[in-house]
């Protein structure tokens, strides 16, 4: 018997944290809803979900700055990260750091499912680009 996959959803919206819960309830997953990453990191460092899905803008922990922390401590969970502005800098800056994929805002059920059945199937996957420019892209200001 397989184990449930769990996925850690982190948005300061409650109608987004219900709408991705509503869209994903046909997936058999174990879902946890946090609405800041510091909330979120309280529960990793409990139990370590399979896939994070994250807002870009939060009040006192950003998805950013909880992808840097687990970029940082050695955490290897996909992330998804949600936005409702594709801001060039943002982007930039996760690329650096890795991530799993983003999806712009409002969520089209159909991408999400297929992003959160990717994420799952293959895991955790380190940066396509090389340690040596991820760094670099760590360094730039945008």
């Amino acid at each position: 018997m397989t184990r449930v996959k769990s996925i850690y959803v982190c948005d300061d919206d409650q109608w987004i944290l219900d709408t991705v819960v509503d869209i994903l309830s046909t997936l058999k997953l174990d879902i946890l809803t946090f609405a800041n990453g510091k909330l979120a990191l309280d529960q990793i460092a409990k139990d370590s979900p399979d896939l994070i899905i994250t807002d870009i803008n939060m009040p006192e922990m950003t998805g950013l700055e909880l992808l840097k922390f687990l970029d940082g401590n050695g955490f290897e969970i996909p992330v998804v990260m949600l936005t409702g502005s594709l801001d060039p800098k943002n982007l930039r800056e996760a690329v650096a750091y890795g991530h799993f994929e983003y999806l712009n805002k409002p969520i089209q059920p159909f991408d999400l499912i297929e992003t959160v059945q990717k994420a799952i199937a293959f895991g955790y996957q380190p940066s396509a680009l090389s340690q040596e420019f991820r760094d670099r892209l760590k360094k730039e200001d945008c």
